[in-house]
């Protein structure tokens, strides 16, 4: 019987982060689930786990973003699991943010996403991933196979659907992914030129607006007008919530995304991923640079170009590149899907 507390982001502005927190609710509250919210208090947090008396725990974030009464009153006193809410592709800062915090080892059961996950905890985990199991992303499960009540989020039909999705990292020379100010201008001018052609969807990491309010040559302001053109141009949209069938029913994505580098491949449709220096796969680990591999590659705004013409054009320069990628990490592992996999452990572990 799942249930889904959805904490506030401590790192963010209250007012942003109690927008966000009212989303996912009103998401997961549309899906039927059993929907709490967490405080910002830590006596509300404990009165609220009280209440609900869990008996296992699923986090899908590593770090600390939600209060730490929150946290630790689950950690300690809980069956804790860990399902990465990323299919893991980076590599930066010795792998310690992502592999080993202290939430890592305290984890009862951490679920990765493939074999090369497995193996940096192996590395670098204090617990040298004793306590992970290779299961695969079940978040592809949603992109790949969909939900037969879901509808087509595309405005327009008729034209190219393209997606783009810049990642949140303008201002990390730790991780040096995101070119968004190199090329917000290029695709705001892109949707005018091809306005006959291409219909626009805006996905940016939800990290980046809050990001941009805070740059020095950006500001509320700039950034409010830029995210309101693409919300209301007449061939752009915006996506800030979940992406399942906005994947699906596109032609072509372009971004510098991290989770996104494999997801979109999964999808199966041309993919461009820009680069930010010659450096870009170092911050990669195997499986993310065999999904860098599979994409073409982006180093100016010229190629964007030939990309969007390709794409218009209905030429997929990149298709036996993907499914070599594709051919190389299947979604199930061991025949079964994550999901599967997940449960059958818990299953195993719990009443064997």
């Amino acid at each position: 019987s799942p249930c889904i507390i959805v904490a506030p982001d401590t790192k963010n502005s209250p007012e942003w982060s109690r927008i966000e927190q009212n989303e996912a609710f009103k998401s997961f509250s549309e899906k039927g689930y059993e929907v709490y919210l967490g405080s910002l208090k830590d006596d509300e947090n404990r009165v609220l786990i009280q209440g609900i008396g869990p008996d296992i725990i699923i986090f899908n974030n590593p770090h600390d973003r939600v209060r730490p009464s929150l946290r630790e009153c689950l950690l300690e006193d809980y069956i804790s699991c860990y399902i990465p809410y990323h299919i893991e592709v980076g590599n930066y800062g010795g792998n310690l943010p992502q592999y080993n915090q202290v939430f890592h080892n305290a984890i009862w059961k951490i679920f990765s996403p493939h074999a090369v996950s497995k193996n940096t905890y192996n590395q670098v985990a204090d617990r040298k991933g004793k306590n992970v199991i290779v299961a695969g992303y079940p978040g592809l499960e949603a992109i790949i196979y969909g939900d037969k009540s879901e509808h087509d989020p595309w405005k327009k039909r008729g034209l190219k659907r393209i997606i783009w999705a810049p990642h949140h990292s303008i201002d990390m020379p730790s991780l040096p992914y995101s070119n968004f100010l190199r090329y917000a201008e290029i695709f705001r001018e892109a949707v005018d030129k091809y306005s006959d052609e291409v219909q626009w969807c805006f996905k940016p990491h939800p990290l980046l607006k809050p990001k941009l309010f805070k740059h020095s040559d950006w500001g509320h302001a700039r950034t409010e007008e830029y995210f309101d053109f693409w919300e209301n141009h007449t061939n752009t949209q915006i996506e800030q919530g979940e992406y399942h069938s906005l994947f699906r029913n596109s032609d072509a994505m372009v971004h510098d995304s991290g989770s996104f580098l494999a997801e979109y491949i999964y999808v199966n449709k041309p993919v461009m991923y820009l680069w930010s220096s010659e450096q870009l796969p170092d911050f990669f680990n195997q499986f993310g640079n065999e999904a860098l591999d599979a994409c073409q590659r982006g180093n100016n705004a010229t190629n964007i170009h030939e990309f969007i013409s390709s794409v218009i054009e209905g030429r997929d320069i990149g298709r036996l590149a993907r499914q070599a990628f594709l051919e190389n990490n299947p979604v199930k592992v061991s025949g079964m899907l994550p999901s599967e996999r997940i449960v059958l452990e818990l299953k195993r572990e719990i009443f064997e």
